[in-house]
């Protein structure tokens, strides 16, 4: 019995193993015999298994407003101005310039990497922040 699965990528998958191209368009039509088997299958009343989720992909950056928003639903944000004031001079001048001026905030920026540790934040739960941030 044959089977198929989606990929989310422009294409199934038939039976775990060959990938079948599901792209079209009026002026393009896909003549594609697997595609055409594939139509004539759902057609049929086949239904595709879902995609697999594939790992999240950790953003670069995210907008300042992403980040707070993302550090206020984890229960963070507050603890951000007091991990500032903790710092010594000129640390501390530096962190506070980045966090009341930037526009973004970059996921490998040494500001980042010394507040994490300090508001309880390993590298995977500042990774987990800055995915659940870029979807805000």
């Amino acid at each position: 019995m044959t089977t198929y699965q989606l990929s989310g990528e422009g294409y199934v998958i038939r039976d775990g193993v060959t990938k079948v191209p599901i792209t079209e368009s009026a002026a393009f039509p896909n003549l594609n015999p697997e595609y055409l088997a594939y139509t004539a299958w759902l057609a049929a009343g086949g239904v595709p298994l879902p995609a697999i989720a594939g790992p999240a992909v950790v953003p670069a950056s995210v907008t300042m407003r992403q980040a707070r928003l993302a550090l206020l639903a984890a229960g963070k944000l507050q603890l951000v101005e007091s991990a500032i004031a903790a710092l010594p001079a000129p640390p501390q001048t530096a962190a506070r310039i980045e966090w009341d001026y930037s526009n973004e905030v970059l996921r490998h920026n040494g500001f980042v990497a010394m507040i994490g540790p300090s508001i309880g934040l390993d590298a995977a739960a500042l990774d987990a922040i800055f995915i659940a941030a870029e979807k805000l």
